[in-house]
């Protein structure tokens, strides 16, 4: 979906008055590429820091660029976990024409001290006690200026508390349903904060030891849809003497990993759009299948760029969440992408909550499902593709109506409601 951003102060109208899309643009979605924490952000820091523009800024869990590139004449460095993101704030920048920002995976360094800092909310408590631990702390002082923003409904208590550790936390009002918080920085609490560390813990069942960092989901333990598939691994029959097996969303990578176990010639690829969940992966698959050397790790959007036809096997345990949005939009878009990624006769598994219904969306596509297992909270469903069989309208027609909201979207442009 694409739109205007303007902000409403007469000084960041100039900078703010962006057309944004959202990355992919075509996923799925209906959402807009920006809220109102992003303008409430920059109206903040506007108000406590007028010279901002010869400062050196600091721009964590950006979106799609609305915050980088209303600051680009200050050149802020932009951090996030998310390629999508990323990429979509480049790409932002491109349809705008505007200079290609700094923008970073949350794992590559950081330099020096930075005199503002624009903080998106992030979802998990683990992500952002790390992010204080990597980003914040170690280049922040009593005089950098830390704006935390979001909207009203996700923040939580837990969030205030993690604050708490860096300053004087003060909450301010909240506006057009979004909130941002100033934290009056503290030396001596800065220095208390420990480095980042990852989550270490062995799933005995499997017998296998994982090393998380802080944004994988369900970090710290195994997550019960995962498990539920791999209870059923067994199930699984490849003809292919030396298959190429992909695990999508790959999180910590486990699903791989004890493919690759049960199929000791397979080339194992994992995709994840976090910098973080692949860099979990890679350390899963270098603890658990030592010496394999057909393993391939790739920060993407899903399998887009996948040779069509060239993968035998999927594994799938879909996210229902981009970030802090919840929908089925992000599980539609690996489906067709699986489709188009697999052979010929090869095989689609998804794990999924029972109530979200995917038997008919894979139907409608694939053609050919059954449920392979299943418990009154999970359902694992094994969707075979076959080259002869035409997707149904109703799941293209699906993909079109939204397309064609995005489309009324570009052509109009809206600007961000007045206090």
């Amino acid at each position: 979906m694409t739109a205007g951003l303007q902000a409403d102060n007469t000084t960041l109208a100039q900078l703010a008055r962006l057309q944004l899309s959202r990355f992919p643009e075509n996923d799925g979605s209906e959402l807009l590429p920006y809220d109102a924490a992003d303008s409430y952000l920059l109206e903040q820091l506007q108000l406590l820091l007028p010279d901002w523009p010869q400062r050196r800024i600091l721009v964590i869990n950006d979106q799609f660029g609305a915050l980088t590139l209303s600051l680009t004449v200050a050149q802020p460095t932009s951090v996030t976990d998310s390629f999508l993101a990323q990429q979509g704030c480049l790409a932002n920048a491109r349809s705008n024409s505007l200079a290609t920002p700094a923008v970073q995976s949350v794992l590559q360094p950081l330099e020096g001290r930075y005199d503002a800092v624009l903080w998106r909310l992030p979802k998990s408590l683990a992500y952002m006690q790390d992010q204080i631990q990597r980003l914040i702390a170690p280049h922040s002082d009593e005089q950098t200026l830390l704006l935390t923003g979001g909207m009203v409904k996700h923040w939580a208590n837990g969030h205030f508390a993690q604050l708490a550790s860096l300053g004087d936390v003060q909450k301010g009002l909240a506006v057009r349903k979004a909130r941002v918080v100033q934290i009056v920085l503290q030396q001596e609490k800065l220095a208390a904060i420990p480095e980042p560390t990852l989550q270490e813990y062995t799933v005995a069942d499997y017998g296998v030891h994982l090393r998380e960092y802080a944004n994988v989901f369900s970090q710290g333990h195994l997550d019960i849809g995962s498990r539920f598939l791999l209870e059923n691994l067994h199930r699984l029959t490849i003809e292919a003497a030396q298959p190429v097996i992909a695990d999508l969303g790959c999180g910590n990578g486990i699903l791989g990993v004890l493919a690759g176990r049960r199929f000791a010639e397979a080339e194992l690829h994992f995709y994840d759009e976090s910098f973080m969940a692949l860099a979990t992966a890679g350390l899963s698959a270098e603890a658990n299948l030592p010496g394999r050397e057909r393993c391939h790790f790739h920060a993407g959007d899903g399998l887009a760029e996948v040779t069509p036809g060239s993968v035998d096997v999927v594994l799938n345990n879909p996210p229902f969440h981009q970030q802090q949005v919840v929908g089925d939009h992000i599980a539609r878009r690996m489906f067709a992408q699986a489709h188009q990624a697999l052979r010929d006769q090869g095989v689609l598994w998804v794990v999924a909550n029972r109530h979200l219904g995917y038997h008919q969306r894979l139907q409608q596509l694939f053609g050919n499902v059954r449920q392979i297992a299943g418990n009154p909270k999970f359902v694992l469903l094994e969707a075979v593709k076959d080259n002869s069989y035409v997707p149904s309208r109703r799941f293209v027609e699906h993909d079109k109506g939204h397309k064609g909201q995005q489309q009324r979207n570009r052509q109009h442009r809206r600007p961000a409601a007045k206090r």
